[in-house]
């Protein structure tokens, strides 16, 4: 059963991407929190009236070429333990879009206040955050903050890698990446020129 499981569902991830979106806190309690970007899987297109049938979304594969494309939705997932990992709630959804991407996620634990300020992008084109003060049970109504954050060049953008850290003075500092240029992401085999970014917030 779900919540039986001595790690959560599909950790550490099923591919690269679900591997590397992923954060784990320990919050002020002793709670363990787990966090991360899961949904899509990257099947053959020779499958995907098959997927079709049984109701996934199916859409092109932003990296690959049409022998390949992605099933399923992305969003954004919460697990937690309070008997130090060795069994795990059902996951929670924190945040979906329809088909939208949620990704890149970058949170940050308040140590003052155990809150988990969580940090993500949509399409890799807004930032939103979104908040939970009773360990990761219930969160805020995301609130977008592109304006903030964003430069008008950047093409392309996402929180992250990893997560955020709090400063001695209190402040939080948030990792993100971007970039710059028009057309495809420069991080695509077959695109040439642009730069890509690293900064924080």
């Amino acid at each position: 059963a779900p919540g039986d499981m001595s790690i959560p569902l599909n950790w550490p991830g099923t591919t690269p991407r679900e591997r590397y979106d992923r954060f784990a806190a320990k919050l002020p309690d002793g709670t363990l929190v787990a966090a991360g970007g899961v949904g899509f899987e990257e099947w053959p297109a020779s499958r995907a009236q098959e997927a079709q049938a049984a109701g996934q979304r199916v859409s092109p594969h932003p990296l690959r070429d049409d022998s390949v494309v992605l099933v399923g939705g992305n969003r954004l997932f919460v697990q937690r333990s309070h008997d130090g990992g060795q069994t795990w709630d059902v996951p929670s959804v924190v945040v979906t879009d329809g088909d939208r991407t949620c990704g890149n996620l970058c949170p940050v634990v308040e140590r003052e206040s155990g809150t988990i300020i969580l940090p993500f992008s949509k399409d890799n084109q807004q930032v939103f955050v979104t908040r939970s003060d009773d360990e990761g049970e219930s969160w805020s109504e995301p609130d977008e903050i592109t304006a903030a954050v964003k430069a008008p060049d950047y093409s392309y953008l996402g929180p992250g890698p990893g997560h955020g850290i709090q400063l001695e003075s209190g402040r939080l500092l948030i990792p993100c990446w971007a970039d710059i240029g028009t057309g495809p992401a420069t991080w695509r085999p077959h695109a040439m020129g642009g730069v890509q970014l690293s900064y924080a917030f």
